[in-house]
């Protein structure tokens, strides 16, 4: 009877045993009974359709990127070998950039270090209105310092949101003169059917075909079906290994070693370069048997592993690592000597909170790109408008100054002043020209201050020793501040001319030519008759013919 019991016994232990799966002492591979265990295939499908099935999750991102680049090696590269296009192409690269060099690069970038952590929410309850929101932390290392960037984003069907968190102050600064400050701690709407045909993306006409084969609607439309249609066409991944079984944030899990399939890649990568192709993109031709060959190489290199809740087969984290030498590469204008570059990529991802509700909305308060390009072009309008008005008063200022002295030439001529001057005229006495041609005010046609077809005004006294020469300055210039001003012998600001008098100033009553300022207060002639004197002669005639226009006789 005791011999029945430990049998019975010891056959349970051992079919909980195979059943549960076990260990081969002093290895990671796991010995399961094929029967009792789903096969890593099935259990590969059943997570794919969890996780497309599953309505709400989360999920961590942890990536680095390690760049190391041997200074020595590239600068030892045989010259003599013109063939080798790609030997100095970090060198010619540098060169276009403007500051860096070959030495630039091993002060400060021949070892760095760029790592990446991503939160994510995803909301997939509506498979046609996927919606996910993000926050990245970025951290870029290199020899004499780092960057950090930190980024939140919000996904919906079709419109991103990006608010831009933190950035070095370089960056800081090109932005805000570029973009503007609007673009820190904002969320910024980009629309791109707002933007496909908005005279906002003249800023980003330098790349031809930019707006035709990425911002316009149909295209978009186009790669949305074209991507829809590759999800779940591929089995990219294959098993390559069943690792012993691990626990991940308390839920135990298979463990495999995957692979990328290379014949589902290859697959894969001819169709997306068909629909590139047929999308007319402006890509060079290429052989597409030798990126293949190469692309297969790059893929063999890649580790990764899958843990697979075995509960309910959602999956818990993934990650992957490759070491990458683009000496092993052999595509043409891309050689390079061993081990000048090292590439050296690694990441794992945890997805958790699995049907826990997430609420992603519209972020309040946005901002459209749209409207962030306008202003900033509706700003740099308006601070070229600003240059040209200061370049136009300070042009009156210095005609005003010329004038002014041609006038003085004059006075040391004759003994007086001229008795009329006008823009487009000249100045001269009996021995010199003093002035060939009188300039005329350049004002803009949306001037604040000066109204648009206002022109250099000139009055004389009767003794003609006294003259009054009315300007206007849109803005400051030479410490003259804006306004409608009186130049004299005493100066070039001696009066600034009130409203009522700027009035007079634009008024001719008469239409004789002379404005009915310097009718009323400097000739003392009538603004409401074109012949003050009734002698037959008009007042401007009469003036510039040195006549008075008040009686007989010369001014």
């Amino acid at each position: 009877m005791k011999f029945k019991r430990f049998f019975l016994a010891s056959f349970f232990l051992a079919l909980l045993f195979s059943l549960t799966a076990c260990t081969i002492p002093f290895t990671n591979k796991e010995i399961t009974l094929p029967f009792f265990e789903k096969k890593a295939e099935v259990a590969l499908g059943e997570m794919r359709e969890k996780m497309d099935s599953v309505p709400y999750y989360k999920s961590d991102v942890d990536f680095s990127l390690n760049f190391k680049i041997n200074v020595d090696k590239i600068k030892n590269i045989d010259d003599s070998d013109s063939s080798n296009d790609g030997l100095s192409s970090l060198e010619s690269m540098s060169g276009d950039i403007g500051f860096l060099d070959i030495d630039s690069l091993e002060q400060y970038f021949k070892d760095w270090t760029l790592n990446l952590k991503i939160k994510n929410q995803i909301d997939q309850k509506e498979k046609d209105n996927k919606k996910q929101s993000n926050e990245a932390d970025i951290k870029f290392l290199f020899n004499n310092g780092s960057w950090n960037f930190n980024f939140s984003s919000i996904n919906l069907e079709d419109k991103q949101y990006l608010r831009i968190n933190e950035v070095p102050m370089i960056m800081a600064m090109l932005l805000g003169q570029f973009v503007g400050e609007e673009v820190y701690n904002n969320w910024i709407e980009i629309n791109f059917e707002s933007l496909e045909s908005g005279d906002a993306l003249t800023p980003l006409s330098f790349y031809s075909g930019f707006s035709d084969s990425f911002l316009n609607s149909e295209k978009q439309e186009e790669m949305k079906y074209f991507s829809d249609g590759l999800e779940g066409k591929y089995s990219l991944l294959e098993v390559k290994e069943r690792l012993s079984d691990e626990e991940i944030d308390g839920n135990k899990c298979y463990h495999y070693k995957v692979k990328i399939n290379e014949e589902e890649f290859k697959k894969f990568f001819y169709e997306i370069n068909g629909f590139i192709r047929e999308d007319n993109l402006e890509i060079e031709e290429i052989n597409e048997e030798d990126i293949m060959v190469e692309l297969s190489k790059v893929v063999s290199m890649v580790n990764m592993d899958l843990w697979v809740d075995k509960k309910d087969f959602y999956l818990r984290k993934t990650s992957f690592s490759l070491n990458f030498d683009p000496s092993q590469l052999k595509i043409s204008g891309l050689d390079m000597p061993e081990e000048a570059i090292v590439l050296e990529l690694k990441g794992e991802t945890k997805y958790y909170d699995f049907n826990k509700f997430i609420n992603i909305e519209k972020p309040q308060d946005s901002i459209g790109i749209s409207e962030i390009i306008e202003n900033q072009v509706k700003k740099a309008k308006e601070e070229l408008e600003k240059a040209r008005v200061k370049a136009r008063s300070a042009r009156t200022l210095s005609d005003v100054k010329q004038i002014q002295t041609a006038l003085e030439m004059y006075y040391s001529d004759v003994g007086r002043y001229p008795s009329f001057v006008e823009p487009g005229g000249e100045i001269f006495s009996e021995r010199n020209t003093l002035m060939r041609e009188i300039p005329s005010t350049v004002i803009g046609d949306e001037s604040a201050v000066c109204f648009s077809d206002f022109d250099y005004v000139y009055g004389v006294n009767n003794e003609r020793t006294e003259y009054q020469l009315i300007y206007c300055l849109e803005t400051e210039a030479g410490g003259v501040t804006a306004g409608y001003k009186i130049a004299s012998p005493q100066g070039i600001n001696e009066k600034d001319l009130s409203g009522d008098e700027i009035i007079q100033v634009l008024s001719d009553f008469d239409g004789d030519g002379l404005c009915n300022y310097i009718e009323e207060e400097v000739y003392m002639t009538d603004p409401m008759k074109k012949d003050s004197d009734g002698d037959g002669y008009g007042d401007k005639d009469e003036l510039k013919n040195g006549y008075n226009p008040n009686g007989e006789g010369e001014l």
